[in-house]
């Protein structure tokens, strides 16, 4: 008598399946992968191609346009327009000094605006002519201390612009209120 369970074909093996192919491998299978790996193929370049062009847009600042700020009216103007009457501008020469690079050979090239007070543009811009050679000097030896990462951004401009203040303010005024009430920039060239 013949065991039941003692088979040649197992019953949940389809017999009509050649040998060396696989459960759930038809012959169709190149065909489905191909289809799959093409799929995923586009699908990653539509995804790069949306990037980029979300990235140059952002970029190129076509948007701008309806996110800048509105212009105020006149009236509720910020009273800065009166802060450009109250000063007269005395203009130093350009000044270009090495920065203190050990291995590049880098320069600032840097013209420098005073602004002054109207009341006081006489009086504080005579002393500013008899004492331009020591100003320039000591502008010359600082700039020449600064290396390039000490001269890079607007942080640093700003921190170089208040030095400059103190210590003009310092040397023409020593122990007294400041005169000068601005340093402006009317060139910065680091190359």
């Amino acid at each position: 008598m013949a065991d039941p369970t003692d088979t040649d074909t197992d019953p949940q093996e389809p017999a009509d399946e050649k040998p060396g192919q696989q459960e759930g491998d038809s012959g169709q299978r190149p065909l489905g992968k191909l289809l799959k790996f093409a799929a995923l193929c586009l699908g990653i370049i539509a995804l790069a191609g949306a990037a980029g062009y979300g990235t140059g847009t952002l970029l190129s600042g076509a948007d701008a346009e309806t996110t800048q700020p509105e212009p105020q009216p006149a009236e509720n103007a910020e009273p800065d327009a009166d802060d450009q009457t109250q000063f007269q501008y005395k203009d130093f020469e350009p000044i270009t000094v090495n920065l203190d690079e050990p291995r590049l050979a880098r320069y600032i090239r840097a013209t420098i605006t005073v602004a002054i007070a109207n009341g006081d543009f006489e009086e504080i811009g005579t002393l500013l002519d008899d004492k331009m050679p020591l100003l320039r000097d000591w502008l010359t030896g600082y700039l020449a201390s600064c290396t390039l990462d000490d001269v890079r951004g607007s942080a640093n401009q700003n921190r170089i612009r208040r030095e400059i203040f103190d210590a003009f303010n310092q040397q023409l005024w020593p122990d007294q209120t400041p005169k000068i009430a601005k340093i402006l920039f009317k060139e910065w060239t680091v190359s």
